[in-house]
């Protein structure tokens, strides 16, 4: 099947004539005005055939208003002319070119696709685990929570907090969130005078 279009604008309308034929030999032609206030339009149906470069269209069933004056059994000529019809006085029809769907590459059977945006969702998260590495040598691990740590200038900072909410030691994160790709971040204790109130960070 082959489908060609035309498209103009006439007065307040926009006309839009779109016509196919069918391997069958047969054919169809819808026409339509449109516009702000409304529209209208019609249709016609029959049989075409081809000689060389001379394309014949005779009329079979008509409705509505049509482009061209159609008339049942009535023949109509245009001139096949590269990738587009030529009916004469002006009126010339292109043909369509449908671009085939695109074909999208399927995951290996078995593996679950991962979209590059989700890989690096999931290296990007943020640790769940503080990793604390005390001067006196000994380590304790703890549960990150938003007031148990803090940043500054891209550093990320734990704090340990007595019950009355005095800071009691500071750690230095070891890495960068931004390049951590672990659940548990690494803290080494750094030198704190405590006369800091866990609130002041």
């Amino acid at each position: 099947m082959k489908t060609y279009e035309y498209y103009s604008y006439w007065e307040e309308f926009d006309v839009t004539s779109i016509l196919k034929l069918n391997d069958d030999g047969r054919f169809s032609c819808s026409d339509n005005y449109s516009s702000y206030g409304g529209g209208f339009g019609g249709e016609v149906q029959g049989v075409w055939r081809q000689s060389v470069y001379t394309v014949f269209l005779r009329a079979e069933h008509l409705e509505g208003t049509t482009i061209r004056r159609w008339a049942v059994g009535q023949e109509q000529q245009a001139v096949e002319r590269g990738d587009s019809l030529d009916f004469g006085q002006g009126f010339t029809m292109s043909l369509r070119h449908d671009k085939p769907p695109v074909q999208t590459a399927q995951p290996p059977k078995g593996k679950e696709a991962v979209k590059p945006d989700d890989a690096d969702k999931q290296k990007k998260q943020l640790p769940t685990v503080a990793k604390l590495h005390f001067k006196d040598g000994s380590v304790q691990e703890r549960q990150l929570t938003n007031v148990a740590f803090f940043s500054l200038f891209d550093e990320m900072f734990y704090q340990l907090v007595d019950e009355n909410g005095n800071v009691t030691n500071i750690f230095k994160a070891r890495q960068n969130f931004k390049n951590l790709d672990s659940s548990i971040a690494e803290y080494d204790e750094i030198d704190f005078t405590p006369s800091v109130q866990a609130d002041d960070f």
